[in-house]
């Protein structure tokens, strides 16, 4: 951060910071480069890490782009669905375990959002609908 470039590339920084300190890392990074008009890039398989920090978001898997969209975007546009529900108007994107046995199924553009079995997806369950598309997982509603 000191060398004020106009382009930071980070791979996994937070990878050996407690959670405090990853933290604490995110606010000083956020904060450089929106008073240096900067941009950076942030690698890293802790979704939750950087979802705070993070305006766009791209999921690469099996040697591609599988998304590229805004944070916010991503999150409303994509919903849960439980028990193998399907959505109305929706495209399956990818089936993932849950908690516990729970298979859930990333549904993208779902019409009927208020059905008793889709819930809004998380920045994390958008990322693994993706991952779990990408590679073609037994039971992937993508595959």
């Amino acid at each position: 951060l000191g060398t004020r470039a106009r382009i930071l590339l980070l791979d996994e920084p937070l990878a050996s910071l407690d959670p405090l300190a990853r933290r604490e890392f995110l606010h000083v990074l956020t904060d450089a480069v929106r008073s240096d008009g900067a941009t950076a890039l942030l690698s890293s398989h802790i979704v939750t890490d950087v979802e705070q920090a993070c305006d766009r978001l791209v999921v690469l898997g099996v040697g591609k782009v599988l998304l590229h969209d805004t944070v916010a975007a991503g999150l409303a546009s994509h919903w849960i669905a439980t028990d193998g529900a399907a959505a109305p108007g929706g495209e399956a994107i990818g089936s993932f375990a849950g908690p516990g046995s729970e298979r859930l199924t990333l549904i993208r553009h779902a019409v009927a959002v208020a059905a008793a079995n889709l819930r809004a997806a998380t920045l994390e369950d958008v990322v693994l609908g993706y991952l779990a598309a990408g590679r073609g997982q037994p039971g992937d509603a993508a595959a």
